[in-house]
C-alpha cells in the first residue's frame, strides 16, 4: 500500500521529543472546562489547539494538572 501511495517508510527512527498532550477549553452551558487529551484518547484526533485561547501542547500529565486541566472524560470505555 505504501508503494501505491509513494509513501516512504522509515522504521526505528527515533521520533525525538515534543509534546504530545493537546491541553484545549471546552466552552459550555457550564461555563469554560480545560481538559487533556493524550494521544490515545477518543477525541485527541478532532482536539484543535488555539493558543489564542489559552490552550496548548504538554510533555507530561503532570504540566497539563498543574495548569489546571483535567483528563477527558471520553477516554473511559464502558463495558
Amino acid at each position: 500500500m505504501a508503494k501505491a501511495l509513494s509513501v516512504e517508510i522509515i522504521e526505528n527512527k527515533p521520533i525525538g521529543n515534543f509534546p504530545r498532550i493537546k491541553c484545549n477549553k471546552n466552552y459550555d452551558e457550564s461555563g469554560n472546562t480545560k481538559i487533556y487529551h493524550l494521544p490515545m484518547d477518543q477525541q485527541y484526533d478532532r482536539t484543535v489547539i488555539t493558543k489564542s485561547k489559552g490552550e496548548f501542547y504538554a510533555f507530561t500529565v503532570k504540566e497539563a494538572e498543574d495548569a489546571g486541566f483535567r483528563r477527558a472524560f471520553k477516554h473511559r470505555f464502558h463495558t
